[in-house]
């Protein structure tokens, strides 16, 4: 799954550096990689994905966040911008959907 979505990444013109699964590992690939954009899942094991994207924030709040949640509650999506995500995204989302979520906070 993680190659297939590189490539889908690369097909509209972005590069995935890193794939991290647990709360944790995005933090640090954050501080080490210094990434352009992170795609934040709201769900992650041990800290999820709001807290993380509130420790990245504090560290480097320049880095634009997308969250990626299957829930479209109102507070669920207020929840994200609260913690400091710049945009989201609804799974499953295709990939010309992603394209315009980060055209959005790329600018």
């Amino acid at each position: 799954m993680p190659r297939i979505f590189k490539k889908k990444l690369n097909k509209i013109g972005y590069e995935c550096s890193e794939i991290v699964y647990s709360g944790k590992n995005a933090i640090t690939t954050a501080l080490s990689v210094k990434p352009d954009l992170i795609l934040m899942d709201i769900h992650l094991p041990g800290l999820d994905g709001l807290k993380v994207t509130e420790k990245i924030k504090t560290i480097n709040p320049n880095i634009p966040v997308i969250a990626q949640t299957a829930f479209a509650l109102d507070n669920e999506i207020r929840n994200c911008y609260d913690a400091g995500c710049d945009g989201h995204i609804l799974k499953p989302y295709s990939i010309s959907e992603l394209s315009v979520a980060i055209k959005k906070v790329m600018k």
